[in-house]
């Protein structure tokens, strides 16, 4: 019998494309206007549409890496240019907007369900119980929105990064 493990995908904002890549677009700090992408919305799903339950992803952040999936070498990583908002951890200002937090390298994220409460949102899990594989199963997805802010000292030219989920399971 195979070991169960989560499956864990990412998809696009209204759930109906796996998300594989990100253009940030041309950003230009010493323009106001492009100084920051515009907002990007993914949904991490575990078990989407499955038929029968797998295990949890507890302790489940984001960040950043390089290229080669270190915390090095990219300014991206290193100055922590990506902010990532997620639903059900984050807090908003006193105007409703959201908080973005900045990732990168160890920096991180805690990502839970959407309305995860109690010790599932302390511990930032993602459910893996089977479900219908729309947005209302909100206990197997996250709704995350990332941008990316670079600093002032941003050196001129295309950045490659990953972004990357991770977590354990038991």
């Amino acid at each position: 019998m195979a070991l169960a493990v989560p499956i864990l995908k990412i998809y696009n904002y209204n759930h109906s494309d796996t998300q594989d890549s990100w253009n940030a677009g041309e950003l230009d700090v010493s323009n106001q206007d492009t100084y920051e992408s515009t907002e990007f919305v993914i949904n991490v799903w575990n078990n989407k549409g499955g038929n029968t339950n797998v295990p949890d992803l507890i302790g489940c952040n984001i960040t950043t890496k390089n290229i080669n999936g270190d915390n090095t070498d990219e300014q991206v990583v290193t100055e922590k240019w990506v902010q990532a908002c997620v639903d059900s951890v984050a807090s908003t200002d006193s105007s409703g907007r959201k908080i973005f937090s900045k990732i990168g390298g160890e920096t991180v994220c805690g990502v839970a369900y959407q309305n995860a409460t109690g010790t599932d949102k302390t511990n930032h899990v993602l459910k893996g119980t089977a479900n219908n594989g729309t947005s209302s199963a909100t206990n197997n997805y996250s709704k995350i929105t990332l941008k990316v802010k670079p600093s002032i000292n941003a050196i001129q030219g295309i950045h490659y990064f990953k972004t990357r989920i991770s977590g354990y399971y038991v």
